[in-house]
């Protein structure tokens, strides 16, 4: 077994660099909260999803230390303390301090995944932990800002991959070698955040079309639309936060004023979060993908993963519109002749990604050859004007 390491950025191919977590040193602003309430670790959803949406990192929630402490939130109490905001965290979330205004900080889990892709006698595995830093008031459970966080591990396997290799997988990927993880994802992401009280204008998607050549390709692929409608919104809204450093207001089905978010936290307790309606709403349409091969040789032979897809946003009511375009991305795999089976599956998936993630990224910076070659021109590069100022507003 070859070991390839952790990295904080999807970058399954050379051709698809996803950026992290924007970074900077932590500073307090005029509104910043002096005491924060640690809530701890969690999984989006209730105990019902827990089995089938995290089954491996649900498993590592019912381990205990020797005092009786859930493992999992005794290494993240650990991290957290060690990551320079011990100036104004309080570990003690005590009853009294609800209807005082207290605000709280939860880390919640929201996607778990392992996928493959065998090349001769081995596979590629590609493990997956997705979640995000929820801010909220402890009395209310109104969300007040959600900053994501994601880590990713890549190894590879001679022969087949039981359940037990999974298992330690999604171990090494939470609690991490040489202080990489997702837990220490989360410190390091956590001490950058200046937490306040109040925010600006809330951002985030509202609503994820499926056209019918989408539909039929997850069809083809024996995949649940209804289930990825709400990734490809999630990840559209962790790009958006982690590429322009802002918070965003998580997705769920059916966006309206109450929308809620359920987590189950380590501990035990469960709770049921109001979410903000957005005050700038994005709304999806996914149009479609499409593979090409581009050359091939007695060695190798070049794919084009193609991803087409709407990008629309408005005001909190949808009378004004400030952007329109279409974005698409053709992603190029170079794959050996030798090769058993391709996980077209995943390699489309990363495509995807790499589209939300640039598109994203035209959010702050539009750069013309980019929108000229993957979107619609200078029409677009006109309409991306605006949104400078949107950001500003959220911030």
């Amino acid at each position: 077994m070859k070991f390839f390491g952790f990295i904080l950025c999807r970058s399954l191919l050379p051709v698809l660099a996803f950026v992290c977590a924007v970074t900077s040193p932590f500073v307090f602003s005029a509104s910043s909260v002096t005491e924060l309430y640690y809530a701890g670790f969690a999984l989006a959803g209730n105990a019902s999803d827990a089995a089938e949406s995290f089954p491996l990192t649900s498993k590592l929630m019912t381990e205990t230390t020797a005092e009786g402490i859930p493992l999992i939130e005794d290494q993240l109490r650990k991290k957290v303390s060690g990551s320079g905001r011990l100036d104004n965290i309080v570990f003690d979330l005590v009853t009294q301090q609800q209807g005082q205004g207290a605000v709280a900080v939860a880390f919640v889990v929201d996607w778990e995944n392992i996928a493959y892709e065998t090349i001769n006698n081995s596979k590629k595995i590609v493990a997956d932990l997705h979640g995000q830093i929820l801010v909220f008031d402890f009395d209310s459970k109104k969300v007040l800002a959600a900053f994501p966080v994601a880590v990713q591990l890549i190894d590879v396997v001679d022969g087949e991959v039981t359940e037990a290799y999974e298992a330690e997988l999604i171990r090494r990927l939470t609690f991490g070698d040489n202080g990489q993880g997702l837990l220490s994802a989360f410190a390091k992401r956590f001490s950058t955040l200046d937490i306040k009280r109040t925010y600006g204008n809330y951002i985030g998607v509202v609503d994820v079309v499926l056209e019918s050549k989408a539909q039929e390709f997850l069809e083809a692929h024996g995949k649940d639309a209804g289930q990825y409608e709400i990734k490809v919104a999630d990840q559209f809204g962790k790009r958006l936060s982690s590429n322009l450093n802002i918070p965003y207001v998580p997705y769920t089905k059916g966006m309206a004023i109450g929308a809620k978010m359920v987590a189950r936290f380590a501990s035990g307790s469960e709770y049921q979060f109001e979410l903000p309606k957005p005050d700038y709403q994005i709304y999806l349409t996914l149009r479609g993908f499409k593979k090409v091969q581009l050359d091939s040789n007695s060695v190798l032979s070049a794919w084009a993963y193609g991803s087409y897809m709407n990008v629309r946003i408005t005001d909190f009511d949808s009378t004004t519109h400030y952007l329109d375009i279409p974005v698409k991305y053709g992603a190029v795999k170079k794959v050996p002749n030798t090769a058993n089976k391709i996980d077209d599956w995943t390699i489309f998936q990363e495509s995807l990604f790499s589209l939300i993630d640039q598109t994203t990224q035209q959010f702050i910076e539009p750069d013309r050859k980019w929108l000229a070659e993957w979107s619609s021109g200078k029409d677009a590069y006109k309409q991306l004007q605006s949104m400078q100022r949107i950001i500003d507003r959220t911030q």
